[in-house]
């Protein structure tokens, strides 16, 4: 098991980009503070993605999606071991109702 690359969706940056500013409006700090715990959890994928809970399987290539949460929000990511890719899906608040199918 080696070093994984790790990607950002566009719907899972788009998330954490409505995800800070939403927060910003009320505390800049804590905005600040939430996007760097989840920038810092996305980047330790890189090593060991399958360390996190498994959430079920894309229906595109049955690939595994796994879930794991900071500062009440989940993320949602799929491992590619055949690319040695980690593509990280959607960024969600863990009070919302939670995805039940993967692209």
């Amino acid at each position: 098991m080696g070093n994984y690359k790790v990607r950002i969706s566009a719907r899972a940056l788009r998330d954490l980009e409505s995800i800070v500013k939403y927060i910003r409006e009320d505390s800049p700090q804590n905005a600040v503070e939430v996007a760097a715990a989840v920038v810092k959890l996305i980047n330790s994928l890189i090593d060991s993605p399958r360390r996190f809970r498994l959430a079920g399987f894309s229906r595109r290539r049955n690939s595994p999606v796994h879930v794991t949460n900071t500062h009440s929000f989940m993320i949602y990511y799929k491992v590619d071991e055949m690319k040695n890719d980690v593509e990280i899906i959607t960024v969600v608040r863990s009070s919302r109702r939670q995805p039940q199918r993967f692209a």
